[in-house]
């Protein structure tokens, strides 16, 4: 019962997020952008980036407050969080990292590989 409560949760979860992206094909919004608020302190941004992985990393909704491209939350949500290690494997850098200005509007996939 609880497992197909959760399943349901993360088709709602996914379809939104996949009518998010066809709206924004052309040009990708980044709810970075949106939510400036948080992130104009970097500490207070890297907290709640954390708790929001700790709750809800299998969702990605931690790279969303980041500021990522739409397909990325829709990737966690499919797979459940990267196989279940991308959200750890993100919330160790969070932690880790004291500046999280390269993660902030990050398109990729794998926020720390690469270069901005």
């Amino acid at each position: 019962m609880a497992l197909t409560n959760c399943l349901k949760r993360s088709l709602i979860i996914c379809f939104a997020l996949l009518s998010f992206a066809a709206q924004a094909e052309k040009e990708p919004i980044l709810i970075g952008d949106i939510l400036k608020v948080g992130l104009k302190h970097p500490e207070n941004a890297r907290r709640v980036a954390i708790l929001l992985n700790v709750s809800l990393g299998y969702f990605g909704v931690h790279r969303m407050y980041l500021g990522t491209d739409p397909k990325v939350p829709i990737f966690y949500t499919l797979s459940m969080g990267g196989g279940g290690l991308l959200w750890l494997v993100d919330l160790g850098i969070l932690i880790a990292k004291k500046d999280i200005e390269p993660y902030i509007n990050n398109p990729r996939m794998f926020m720390w590989a690469g270069k901005n």
